[in-house]
């Protein structure tokens, strides 16, 4: 056995970027363990390096380009074996948009575009039957007339607690700062019955929270099914698995998703909205289509509606024509919302977009420091929020890993709270009541509430 193993091919996969890259990394690599390959961790020799690629953003670029020289000395490190020379693939969004830079790079043997992920191996393996020179490209086809019907499910999700499922990709809108259109194609959908089915087979194999992902959530659509006709069946099918989403654009918490989120205990009472900016005129710029007054009565009807509930967003600083009052405006804003947290992003231009062209660019430095005053805001309001469940009952999902600086147990709330706790390896993967004691460096440090307790 352990010379068949020596003997078998490896594939190491590397994921920059999102939820949905997440969950195709896992796809591909679910399509190389059924040919027969073994799946090694990402630092290890192997004969088969994947970068799984993100665009969203200039800095996003470059950790894949690094991920492609940290494969390269890989590879030079190794020496050819009985299976031949390591092979580097890159896939992904920043492949899909920008095919030929990636082929450029030193080292680079095949370059993959997006819609071609499912069939990934068998690319792999009939590009070495062809030879290593040149770098071969597979665009996604012309058009992007594609379906998500003929994509098999997933088993699980390698080193993740939790299990993601795909039931969206691509959008239809414009926003003047995003290249994902380009990166992602069209709309389109997975077909209900597969979901159910996924979400069945991940539930039976013991995830206890799966997420739902995908380019453009809210948009979902297959028939007369909508996202939350599909979360509904979901939720009444599997009563013991949680369910979470994750980013949603505002305009799409529609009253019967929080309707759905204050009625089913199985939906996590966490939402994660792409709010980008609350000033009026630089939303219109961005081509996005809410006012700030919107998004204030929206979240306000939120938490009215789901007690308890964890809101997070997205916010871009520096977009071009940005003044520091209009920041200000967006400072505010989340200073009087009940946000509990912050993911901010500096806008960077992105090649074949609107904003592109804009003038009055935002210098480096400005940026900058709108960023820290934004994200010291977020950790500021992450900390009001946690303060706020002190004393109380939580259920969290224990993760798969001790947390690193403690050695406790860790895991997340349903509301999306990182908890910290004593307990035996046994409680790993399971869903356990927590009283939340006190705050630890940024997370709650709590204990499992003992039956009868």
């Amino acid at each position: 056995m352990v010379v068949k193993n020596e003997l078998m091919k490896t594939v190491a996969i590397k994921t920059i970027g999102c939820k949905l890259n997440q969950y195709e990394t896992q796809l591909m690599g679910e399509q190389f363990l059924r040919r027969g390959y073994r799946w090694v961790s990402f630092g290890e020799r192997a004969d088969v390096y994947v970068i799984n690629t993100c665009t969203v953003t200039a800095r996003a670029d470059y950790s894949s380009r690094q991920a492609v020289s940290r494969a390269r000395r890989l590879t030079e490190e190794s020496r050819a074996g009985a299976n031949g020379s390591p092979l580097i693939v890159v896939t992904g969004c920043y492949a899909e948009v920008a095919p030929h830079r990636l082929s450029s790079l030193r080292g680079v043997d095949l370059v993959v575009g997006n819609d071609h992920k499912d069939r990934l191996a068998q690319i792999v393996e009939e590009s070495s039957r062809m030879g290593r020179e040149p770098t071969r490209l597979v665009p996604s086809p012309p058009g992007r007339n594609r379906s998500l019907a003929a994509s098999p499910p997933i088993s699980g999700m390698r080193g993740y607690t939790r299990a993601f499922i795909k039931i969206q990709d691509g959008c239809n809108f414009s926003c003047s700062y995003c290249i994902i259109p380009r990166a992602r194609g069209s709309e389109v959908s997975k077909p209900f019955e597969l979901v159910l089915e996924e979400a069945q087979k991940l539930a039976q194999s013991g995830y206890r929270e799966i997420v739902l992902t995908g380019i453009h959530i809210g948009r979902y659509h297959d028939g007369e099914s909508s996202l939350t006709t599909l979360l509904d069946k979901l939720l009444r099918l599997n009563p013991h698995t949680r369910f979470r989403l994750s980013s949603i654009e505002p305009e799409e918490v529609r009253p019967e998703l929080i309707q759905l989120l204050s009625t089913h205990r199985n939906l996590c009472p966490h939402l994660h909205l792409a709010i980008q900016s609350a000033d009026e005129k630089v939303i219109e710029a961005m081509n996005r289509h809410y006012t700030p007054e919107f998004l204030r009565q929206l979240l306000e009807r939120i938490v009215v509606r789901v007690p308890g509930i964890t809101l997070g967003a997205d916010f871009i600083v520096g977009f071009p024509g940005e003044t520091k009052e209009q920041f200000l405006n967006t400072l505010s804003f989340v200073k009087r919302s009940p946000l509990a947290y912050l993911h901010v992003f500096s806008y960077s231009d992105r090649p074949g977009t609107a904003a592109l062209a804009f003038e009055n660019k935002v210098t480096p430095e400005e940026k900058s420091e709108r960023s820290r005053e934004l994200i010291a805001l977020g950790r500021s309001r992450r900390r009001e929020h946690l303060e706020r469940f002190r004393g109380r009952e939580l259920e969290v999902l224990i993760e798969s890993r001790r947390h690193r600086q403690t050695g406790l147990l860790t895991g997340i709330s349903d509301n999306y709270l990182r908890v910290v706790l004593e307990g035996p390896d046994d409680l790993k993967r399971q869903i356990v009541k927590v009283n939340a004691q006190r705050l630890l460096d940024g997370e709650l440090l709590g204990g499992v509430v003992q039956d009868g307790g």
